[in-house]
């Protein structure tokens, strides 16, 4: 006995009708995804991105990984930007107005970190083959009752020379636990450090 042919579903192929019908009343390039949804206004770069879309700039307001930090101006996919970037205020539109006041901010966090560049460099000069004494309670033979730590280091540094430090920002890799003379690197700021000498002394 031979087959019955197969008919497609009814209800079926009203729904692909009716599917075809909404589809075609949309605009090219529109999607249809139920509630309007609010949108953001994107300026968009010449260059696509590696899936073909279009790339847009944005300002970072947060520091986002393998991305940028907060202050820069990236490129990203645009879908990227609409419904993650931007939504989570992670990052916002690039305006001329936007970028003058990048600008400015630029230009005075510049102008202070050169001017802790110079501090800094002056303070290693001031420093270079300095000694500085710090005194703790010792026992025979040059032992001490503890250890001389950074922090020690620099409070010593803060009495001796008027000079404000974090304890950080001494290199010592462990505690000085005799009598006697040590070389130790301080960093006073991005590429400027200084070697001075310092005396662990009995009180």
């Amino acid at each position: 006995m031979a087959e019955k042919a197969c008919r497609p579903n009814a209800g079926a192929a009203a729904l692909n009708f009716f599917r075809g019908r909404r589809a075609r009343s949309r605009l090219p390039g529109q999607q249809d995804f139920g509630a309007p949804r609010r949108t953001y206004k994107l300026a968009a770069t010449k260059c696509r991105t590696f899936t073909g879309g279009i790339a847009v700039q944005v300002v970072l307001l947060k520091d986002v990984p393998s991305l940028g930090k907060a202050g820069e101006v990236v490129s990203v996919a645009e879908g990227y930007a609409r419904n993650y970037l931007i939504p989570r205020k992670l990052a916002e539109p690039v305006s001329p107005g936007k970028l003058e006041e990048l600008q400015r901010v630029r230009q005075q966090r510049e102008k202070k970190q050169a001017e802790m560049q110079r501090r800094a460099e002056k303070v290693a000069a001031a420093l270079k083959d300095r000694t500085i004494p710090v005194r703790v309670k010792a026992g025979e033979g040059g032992r001490l009752f503890g250890a001389v730590t950074a922090k020690d280091i620099a409070g010593a540094l803060q009495r001796e020379c008027g000079i404000a430090i974090d304890k950080k920002q001494v290199a010592l890799p462990v505690p000085l636990k005799e009598i006697g003379t040590y070389p130790v690197t301080v960093r006073l700021a991005p590429g400027v450090s200084v070697t001075l000498q310092v005396a662990v002394l009995p009180e």
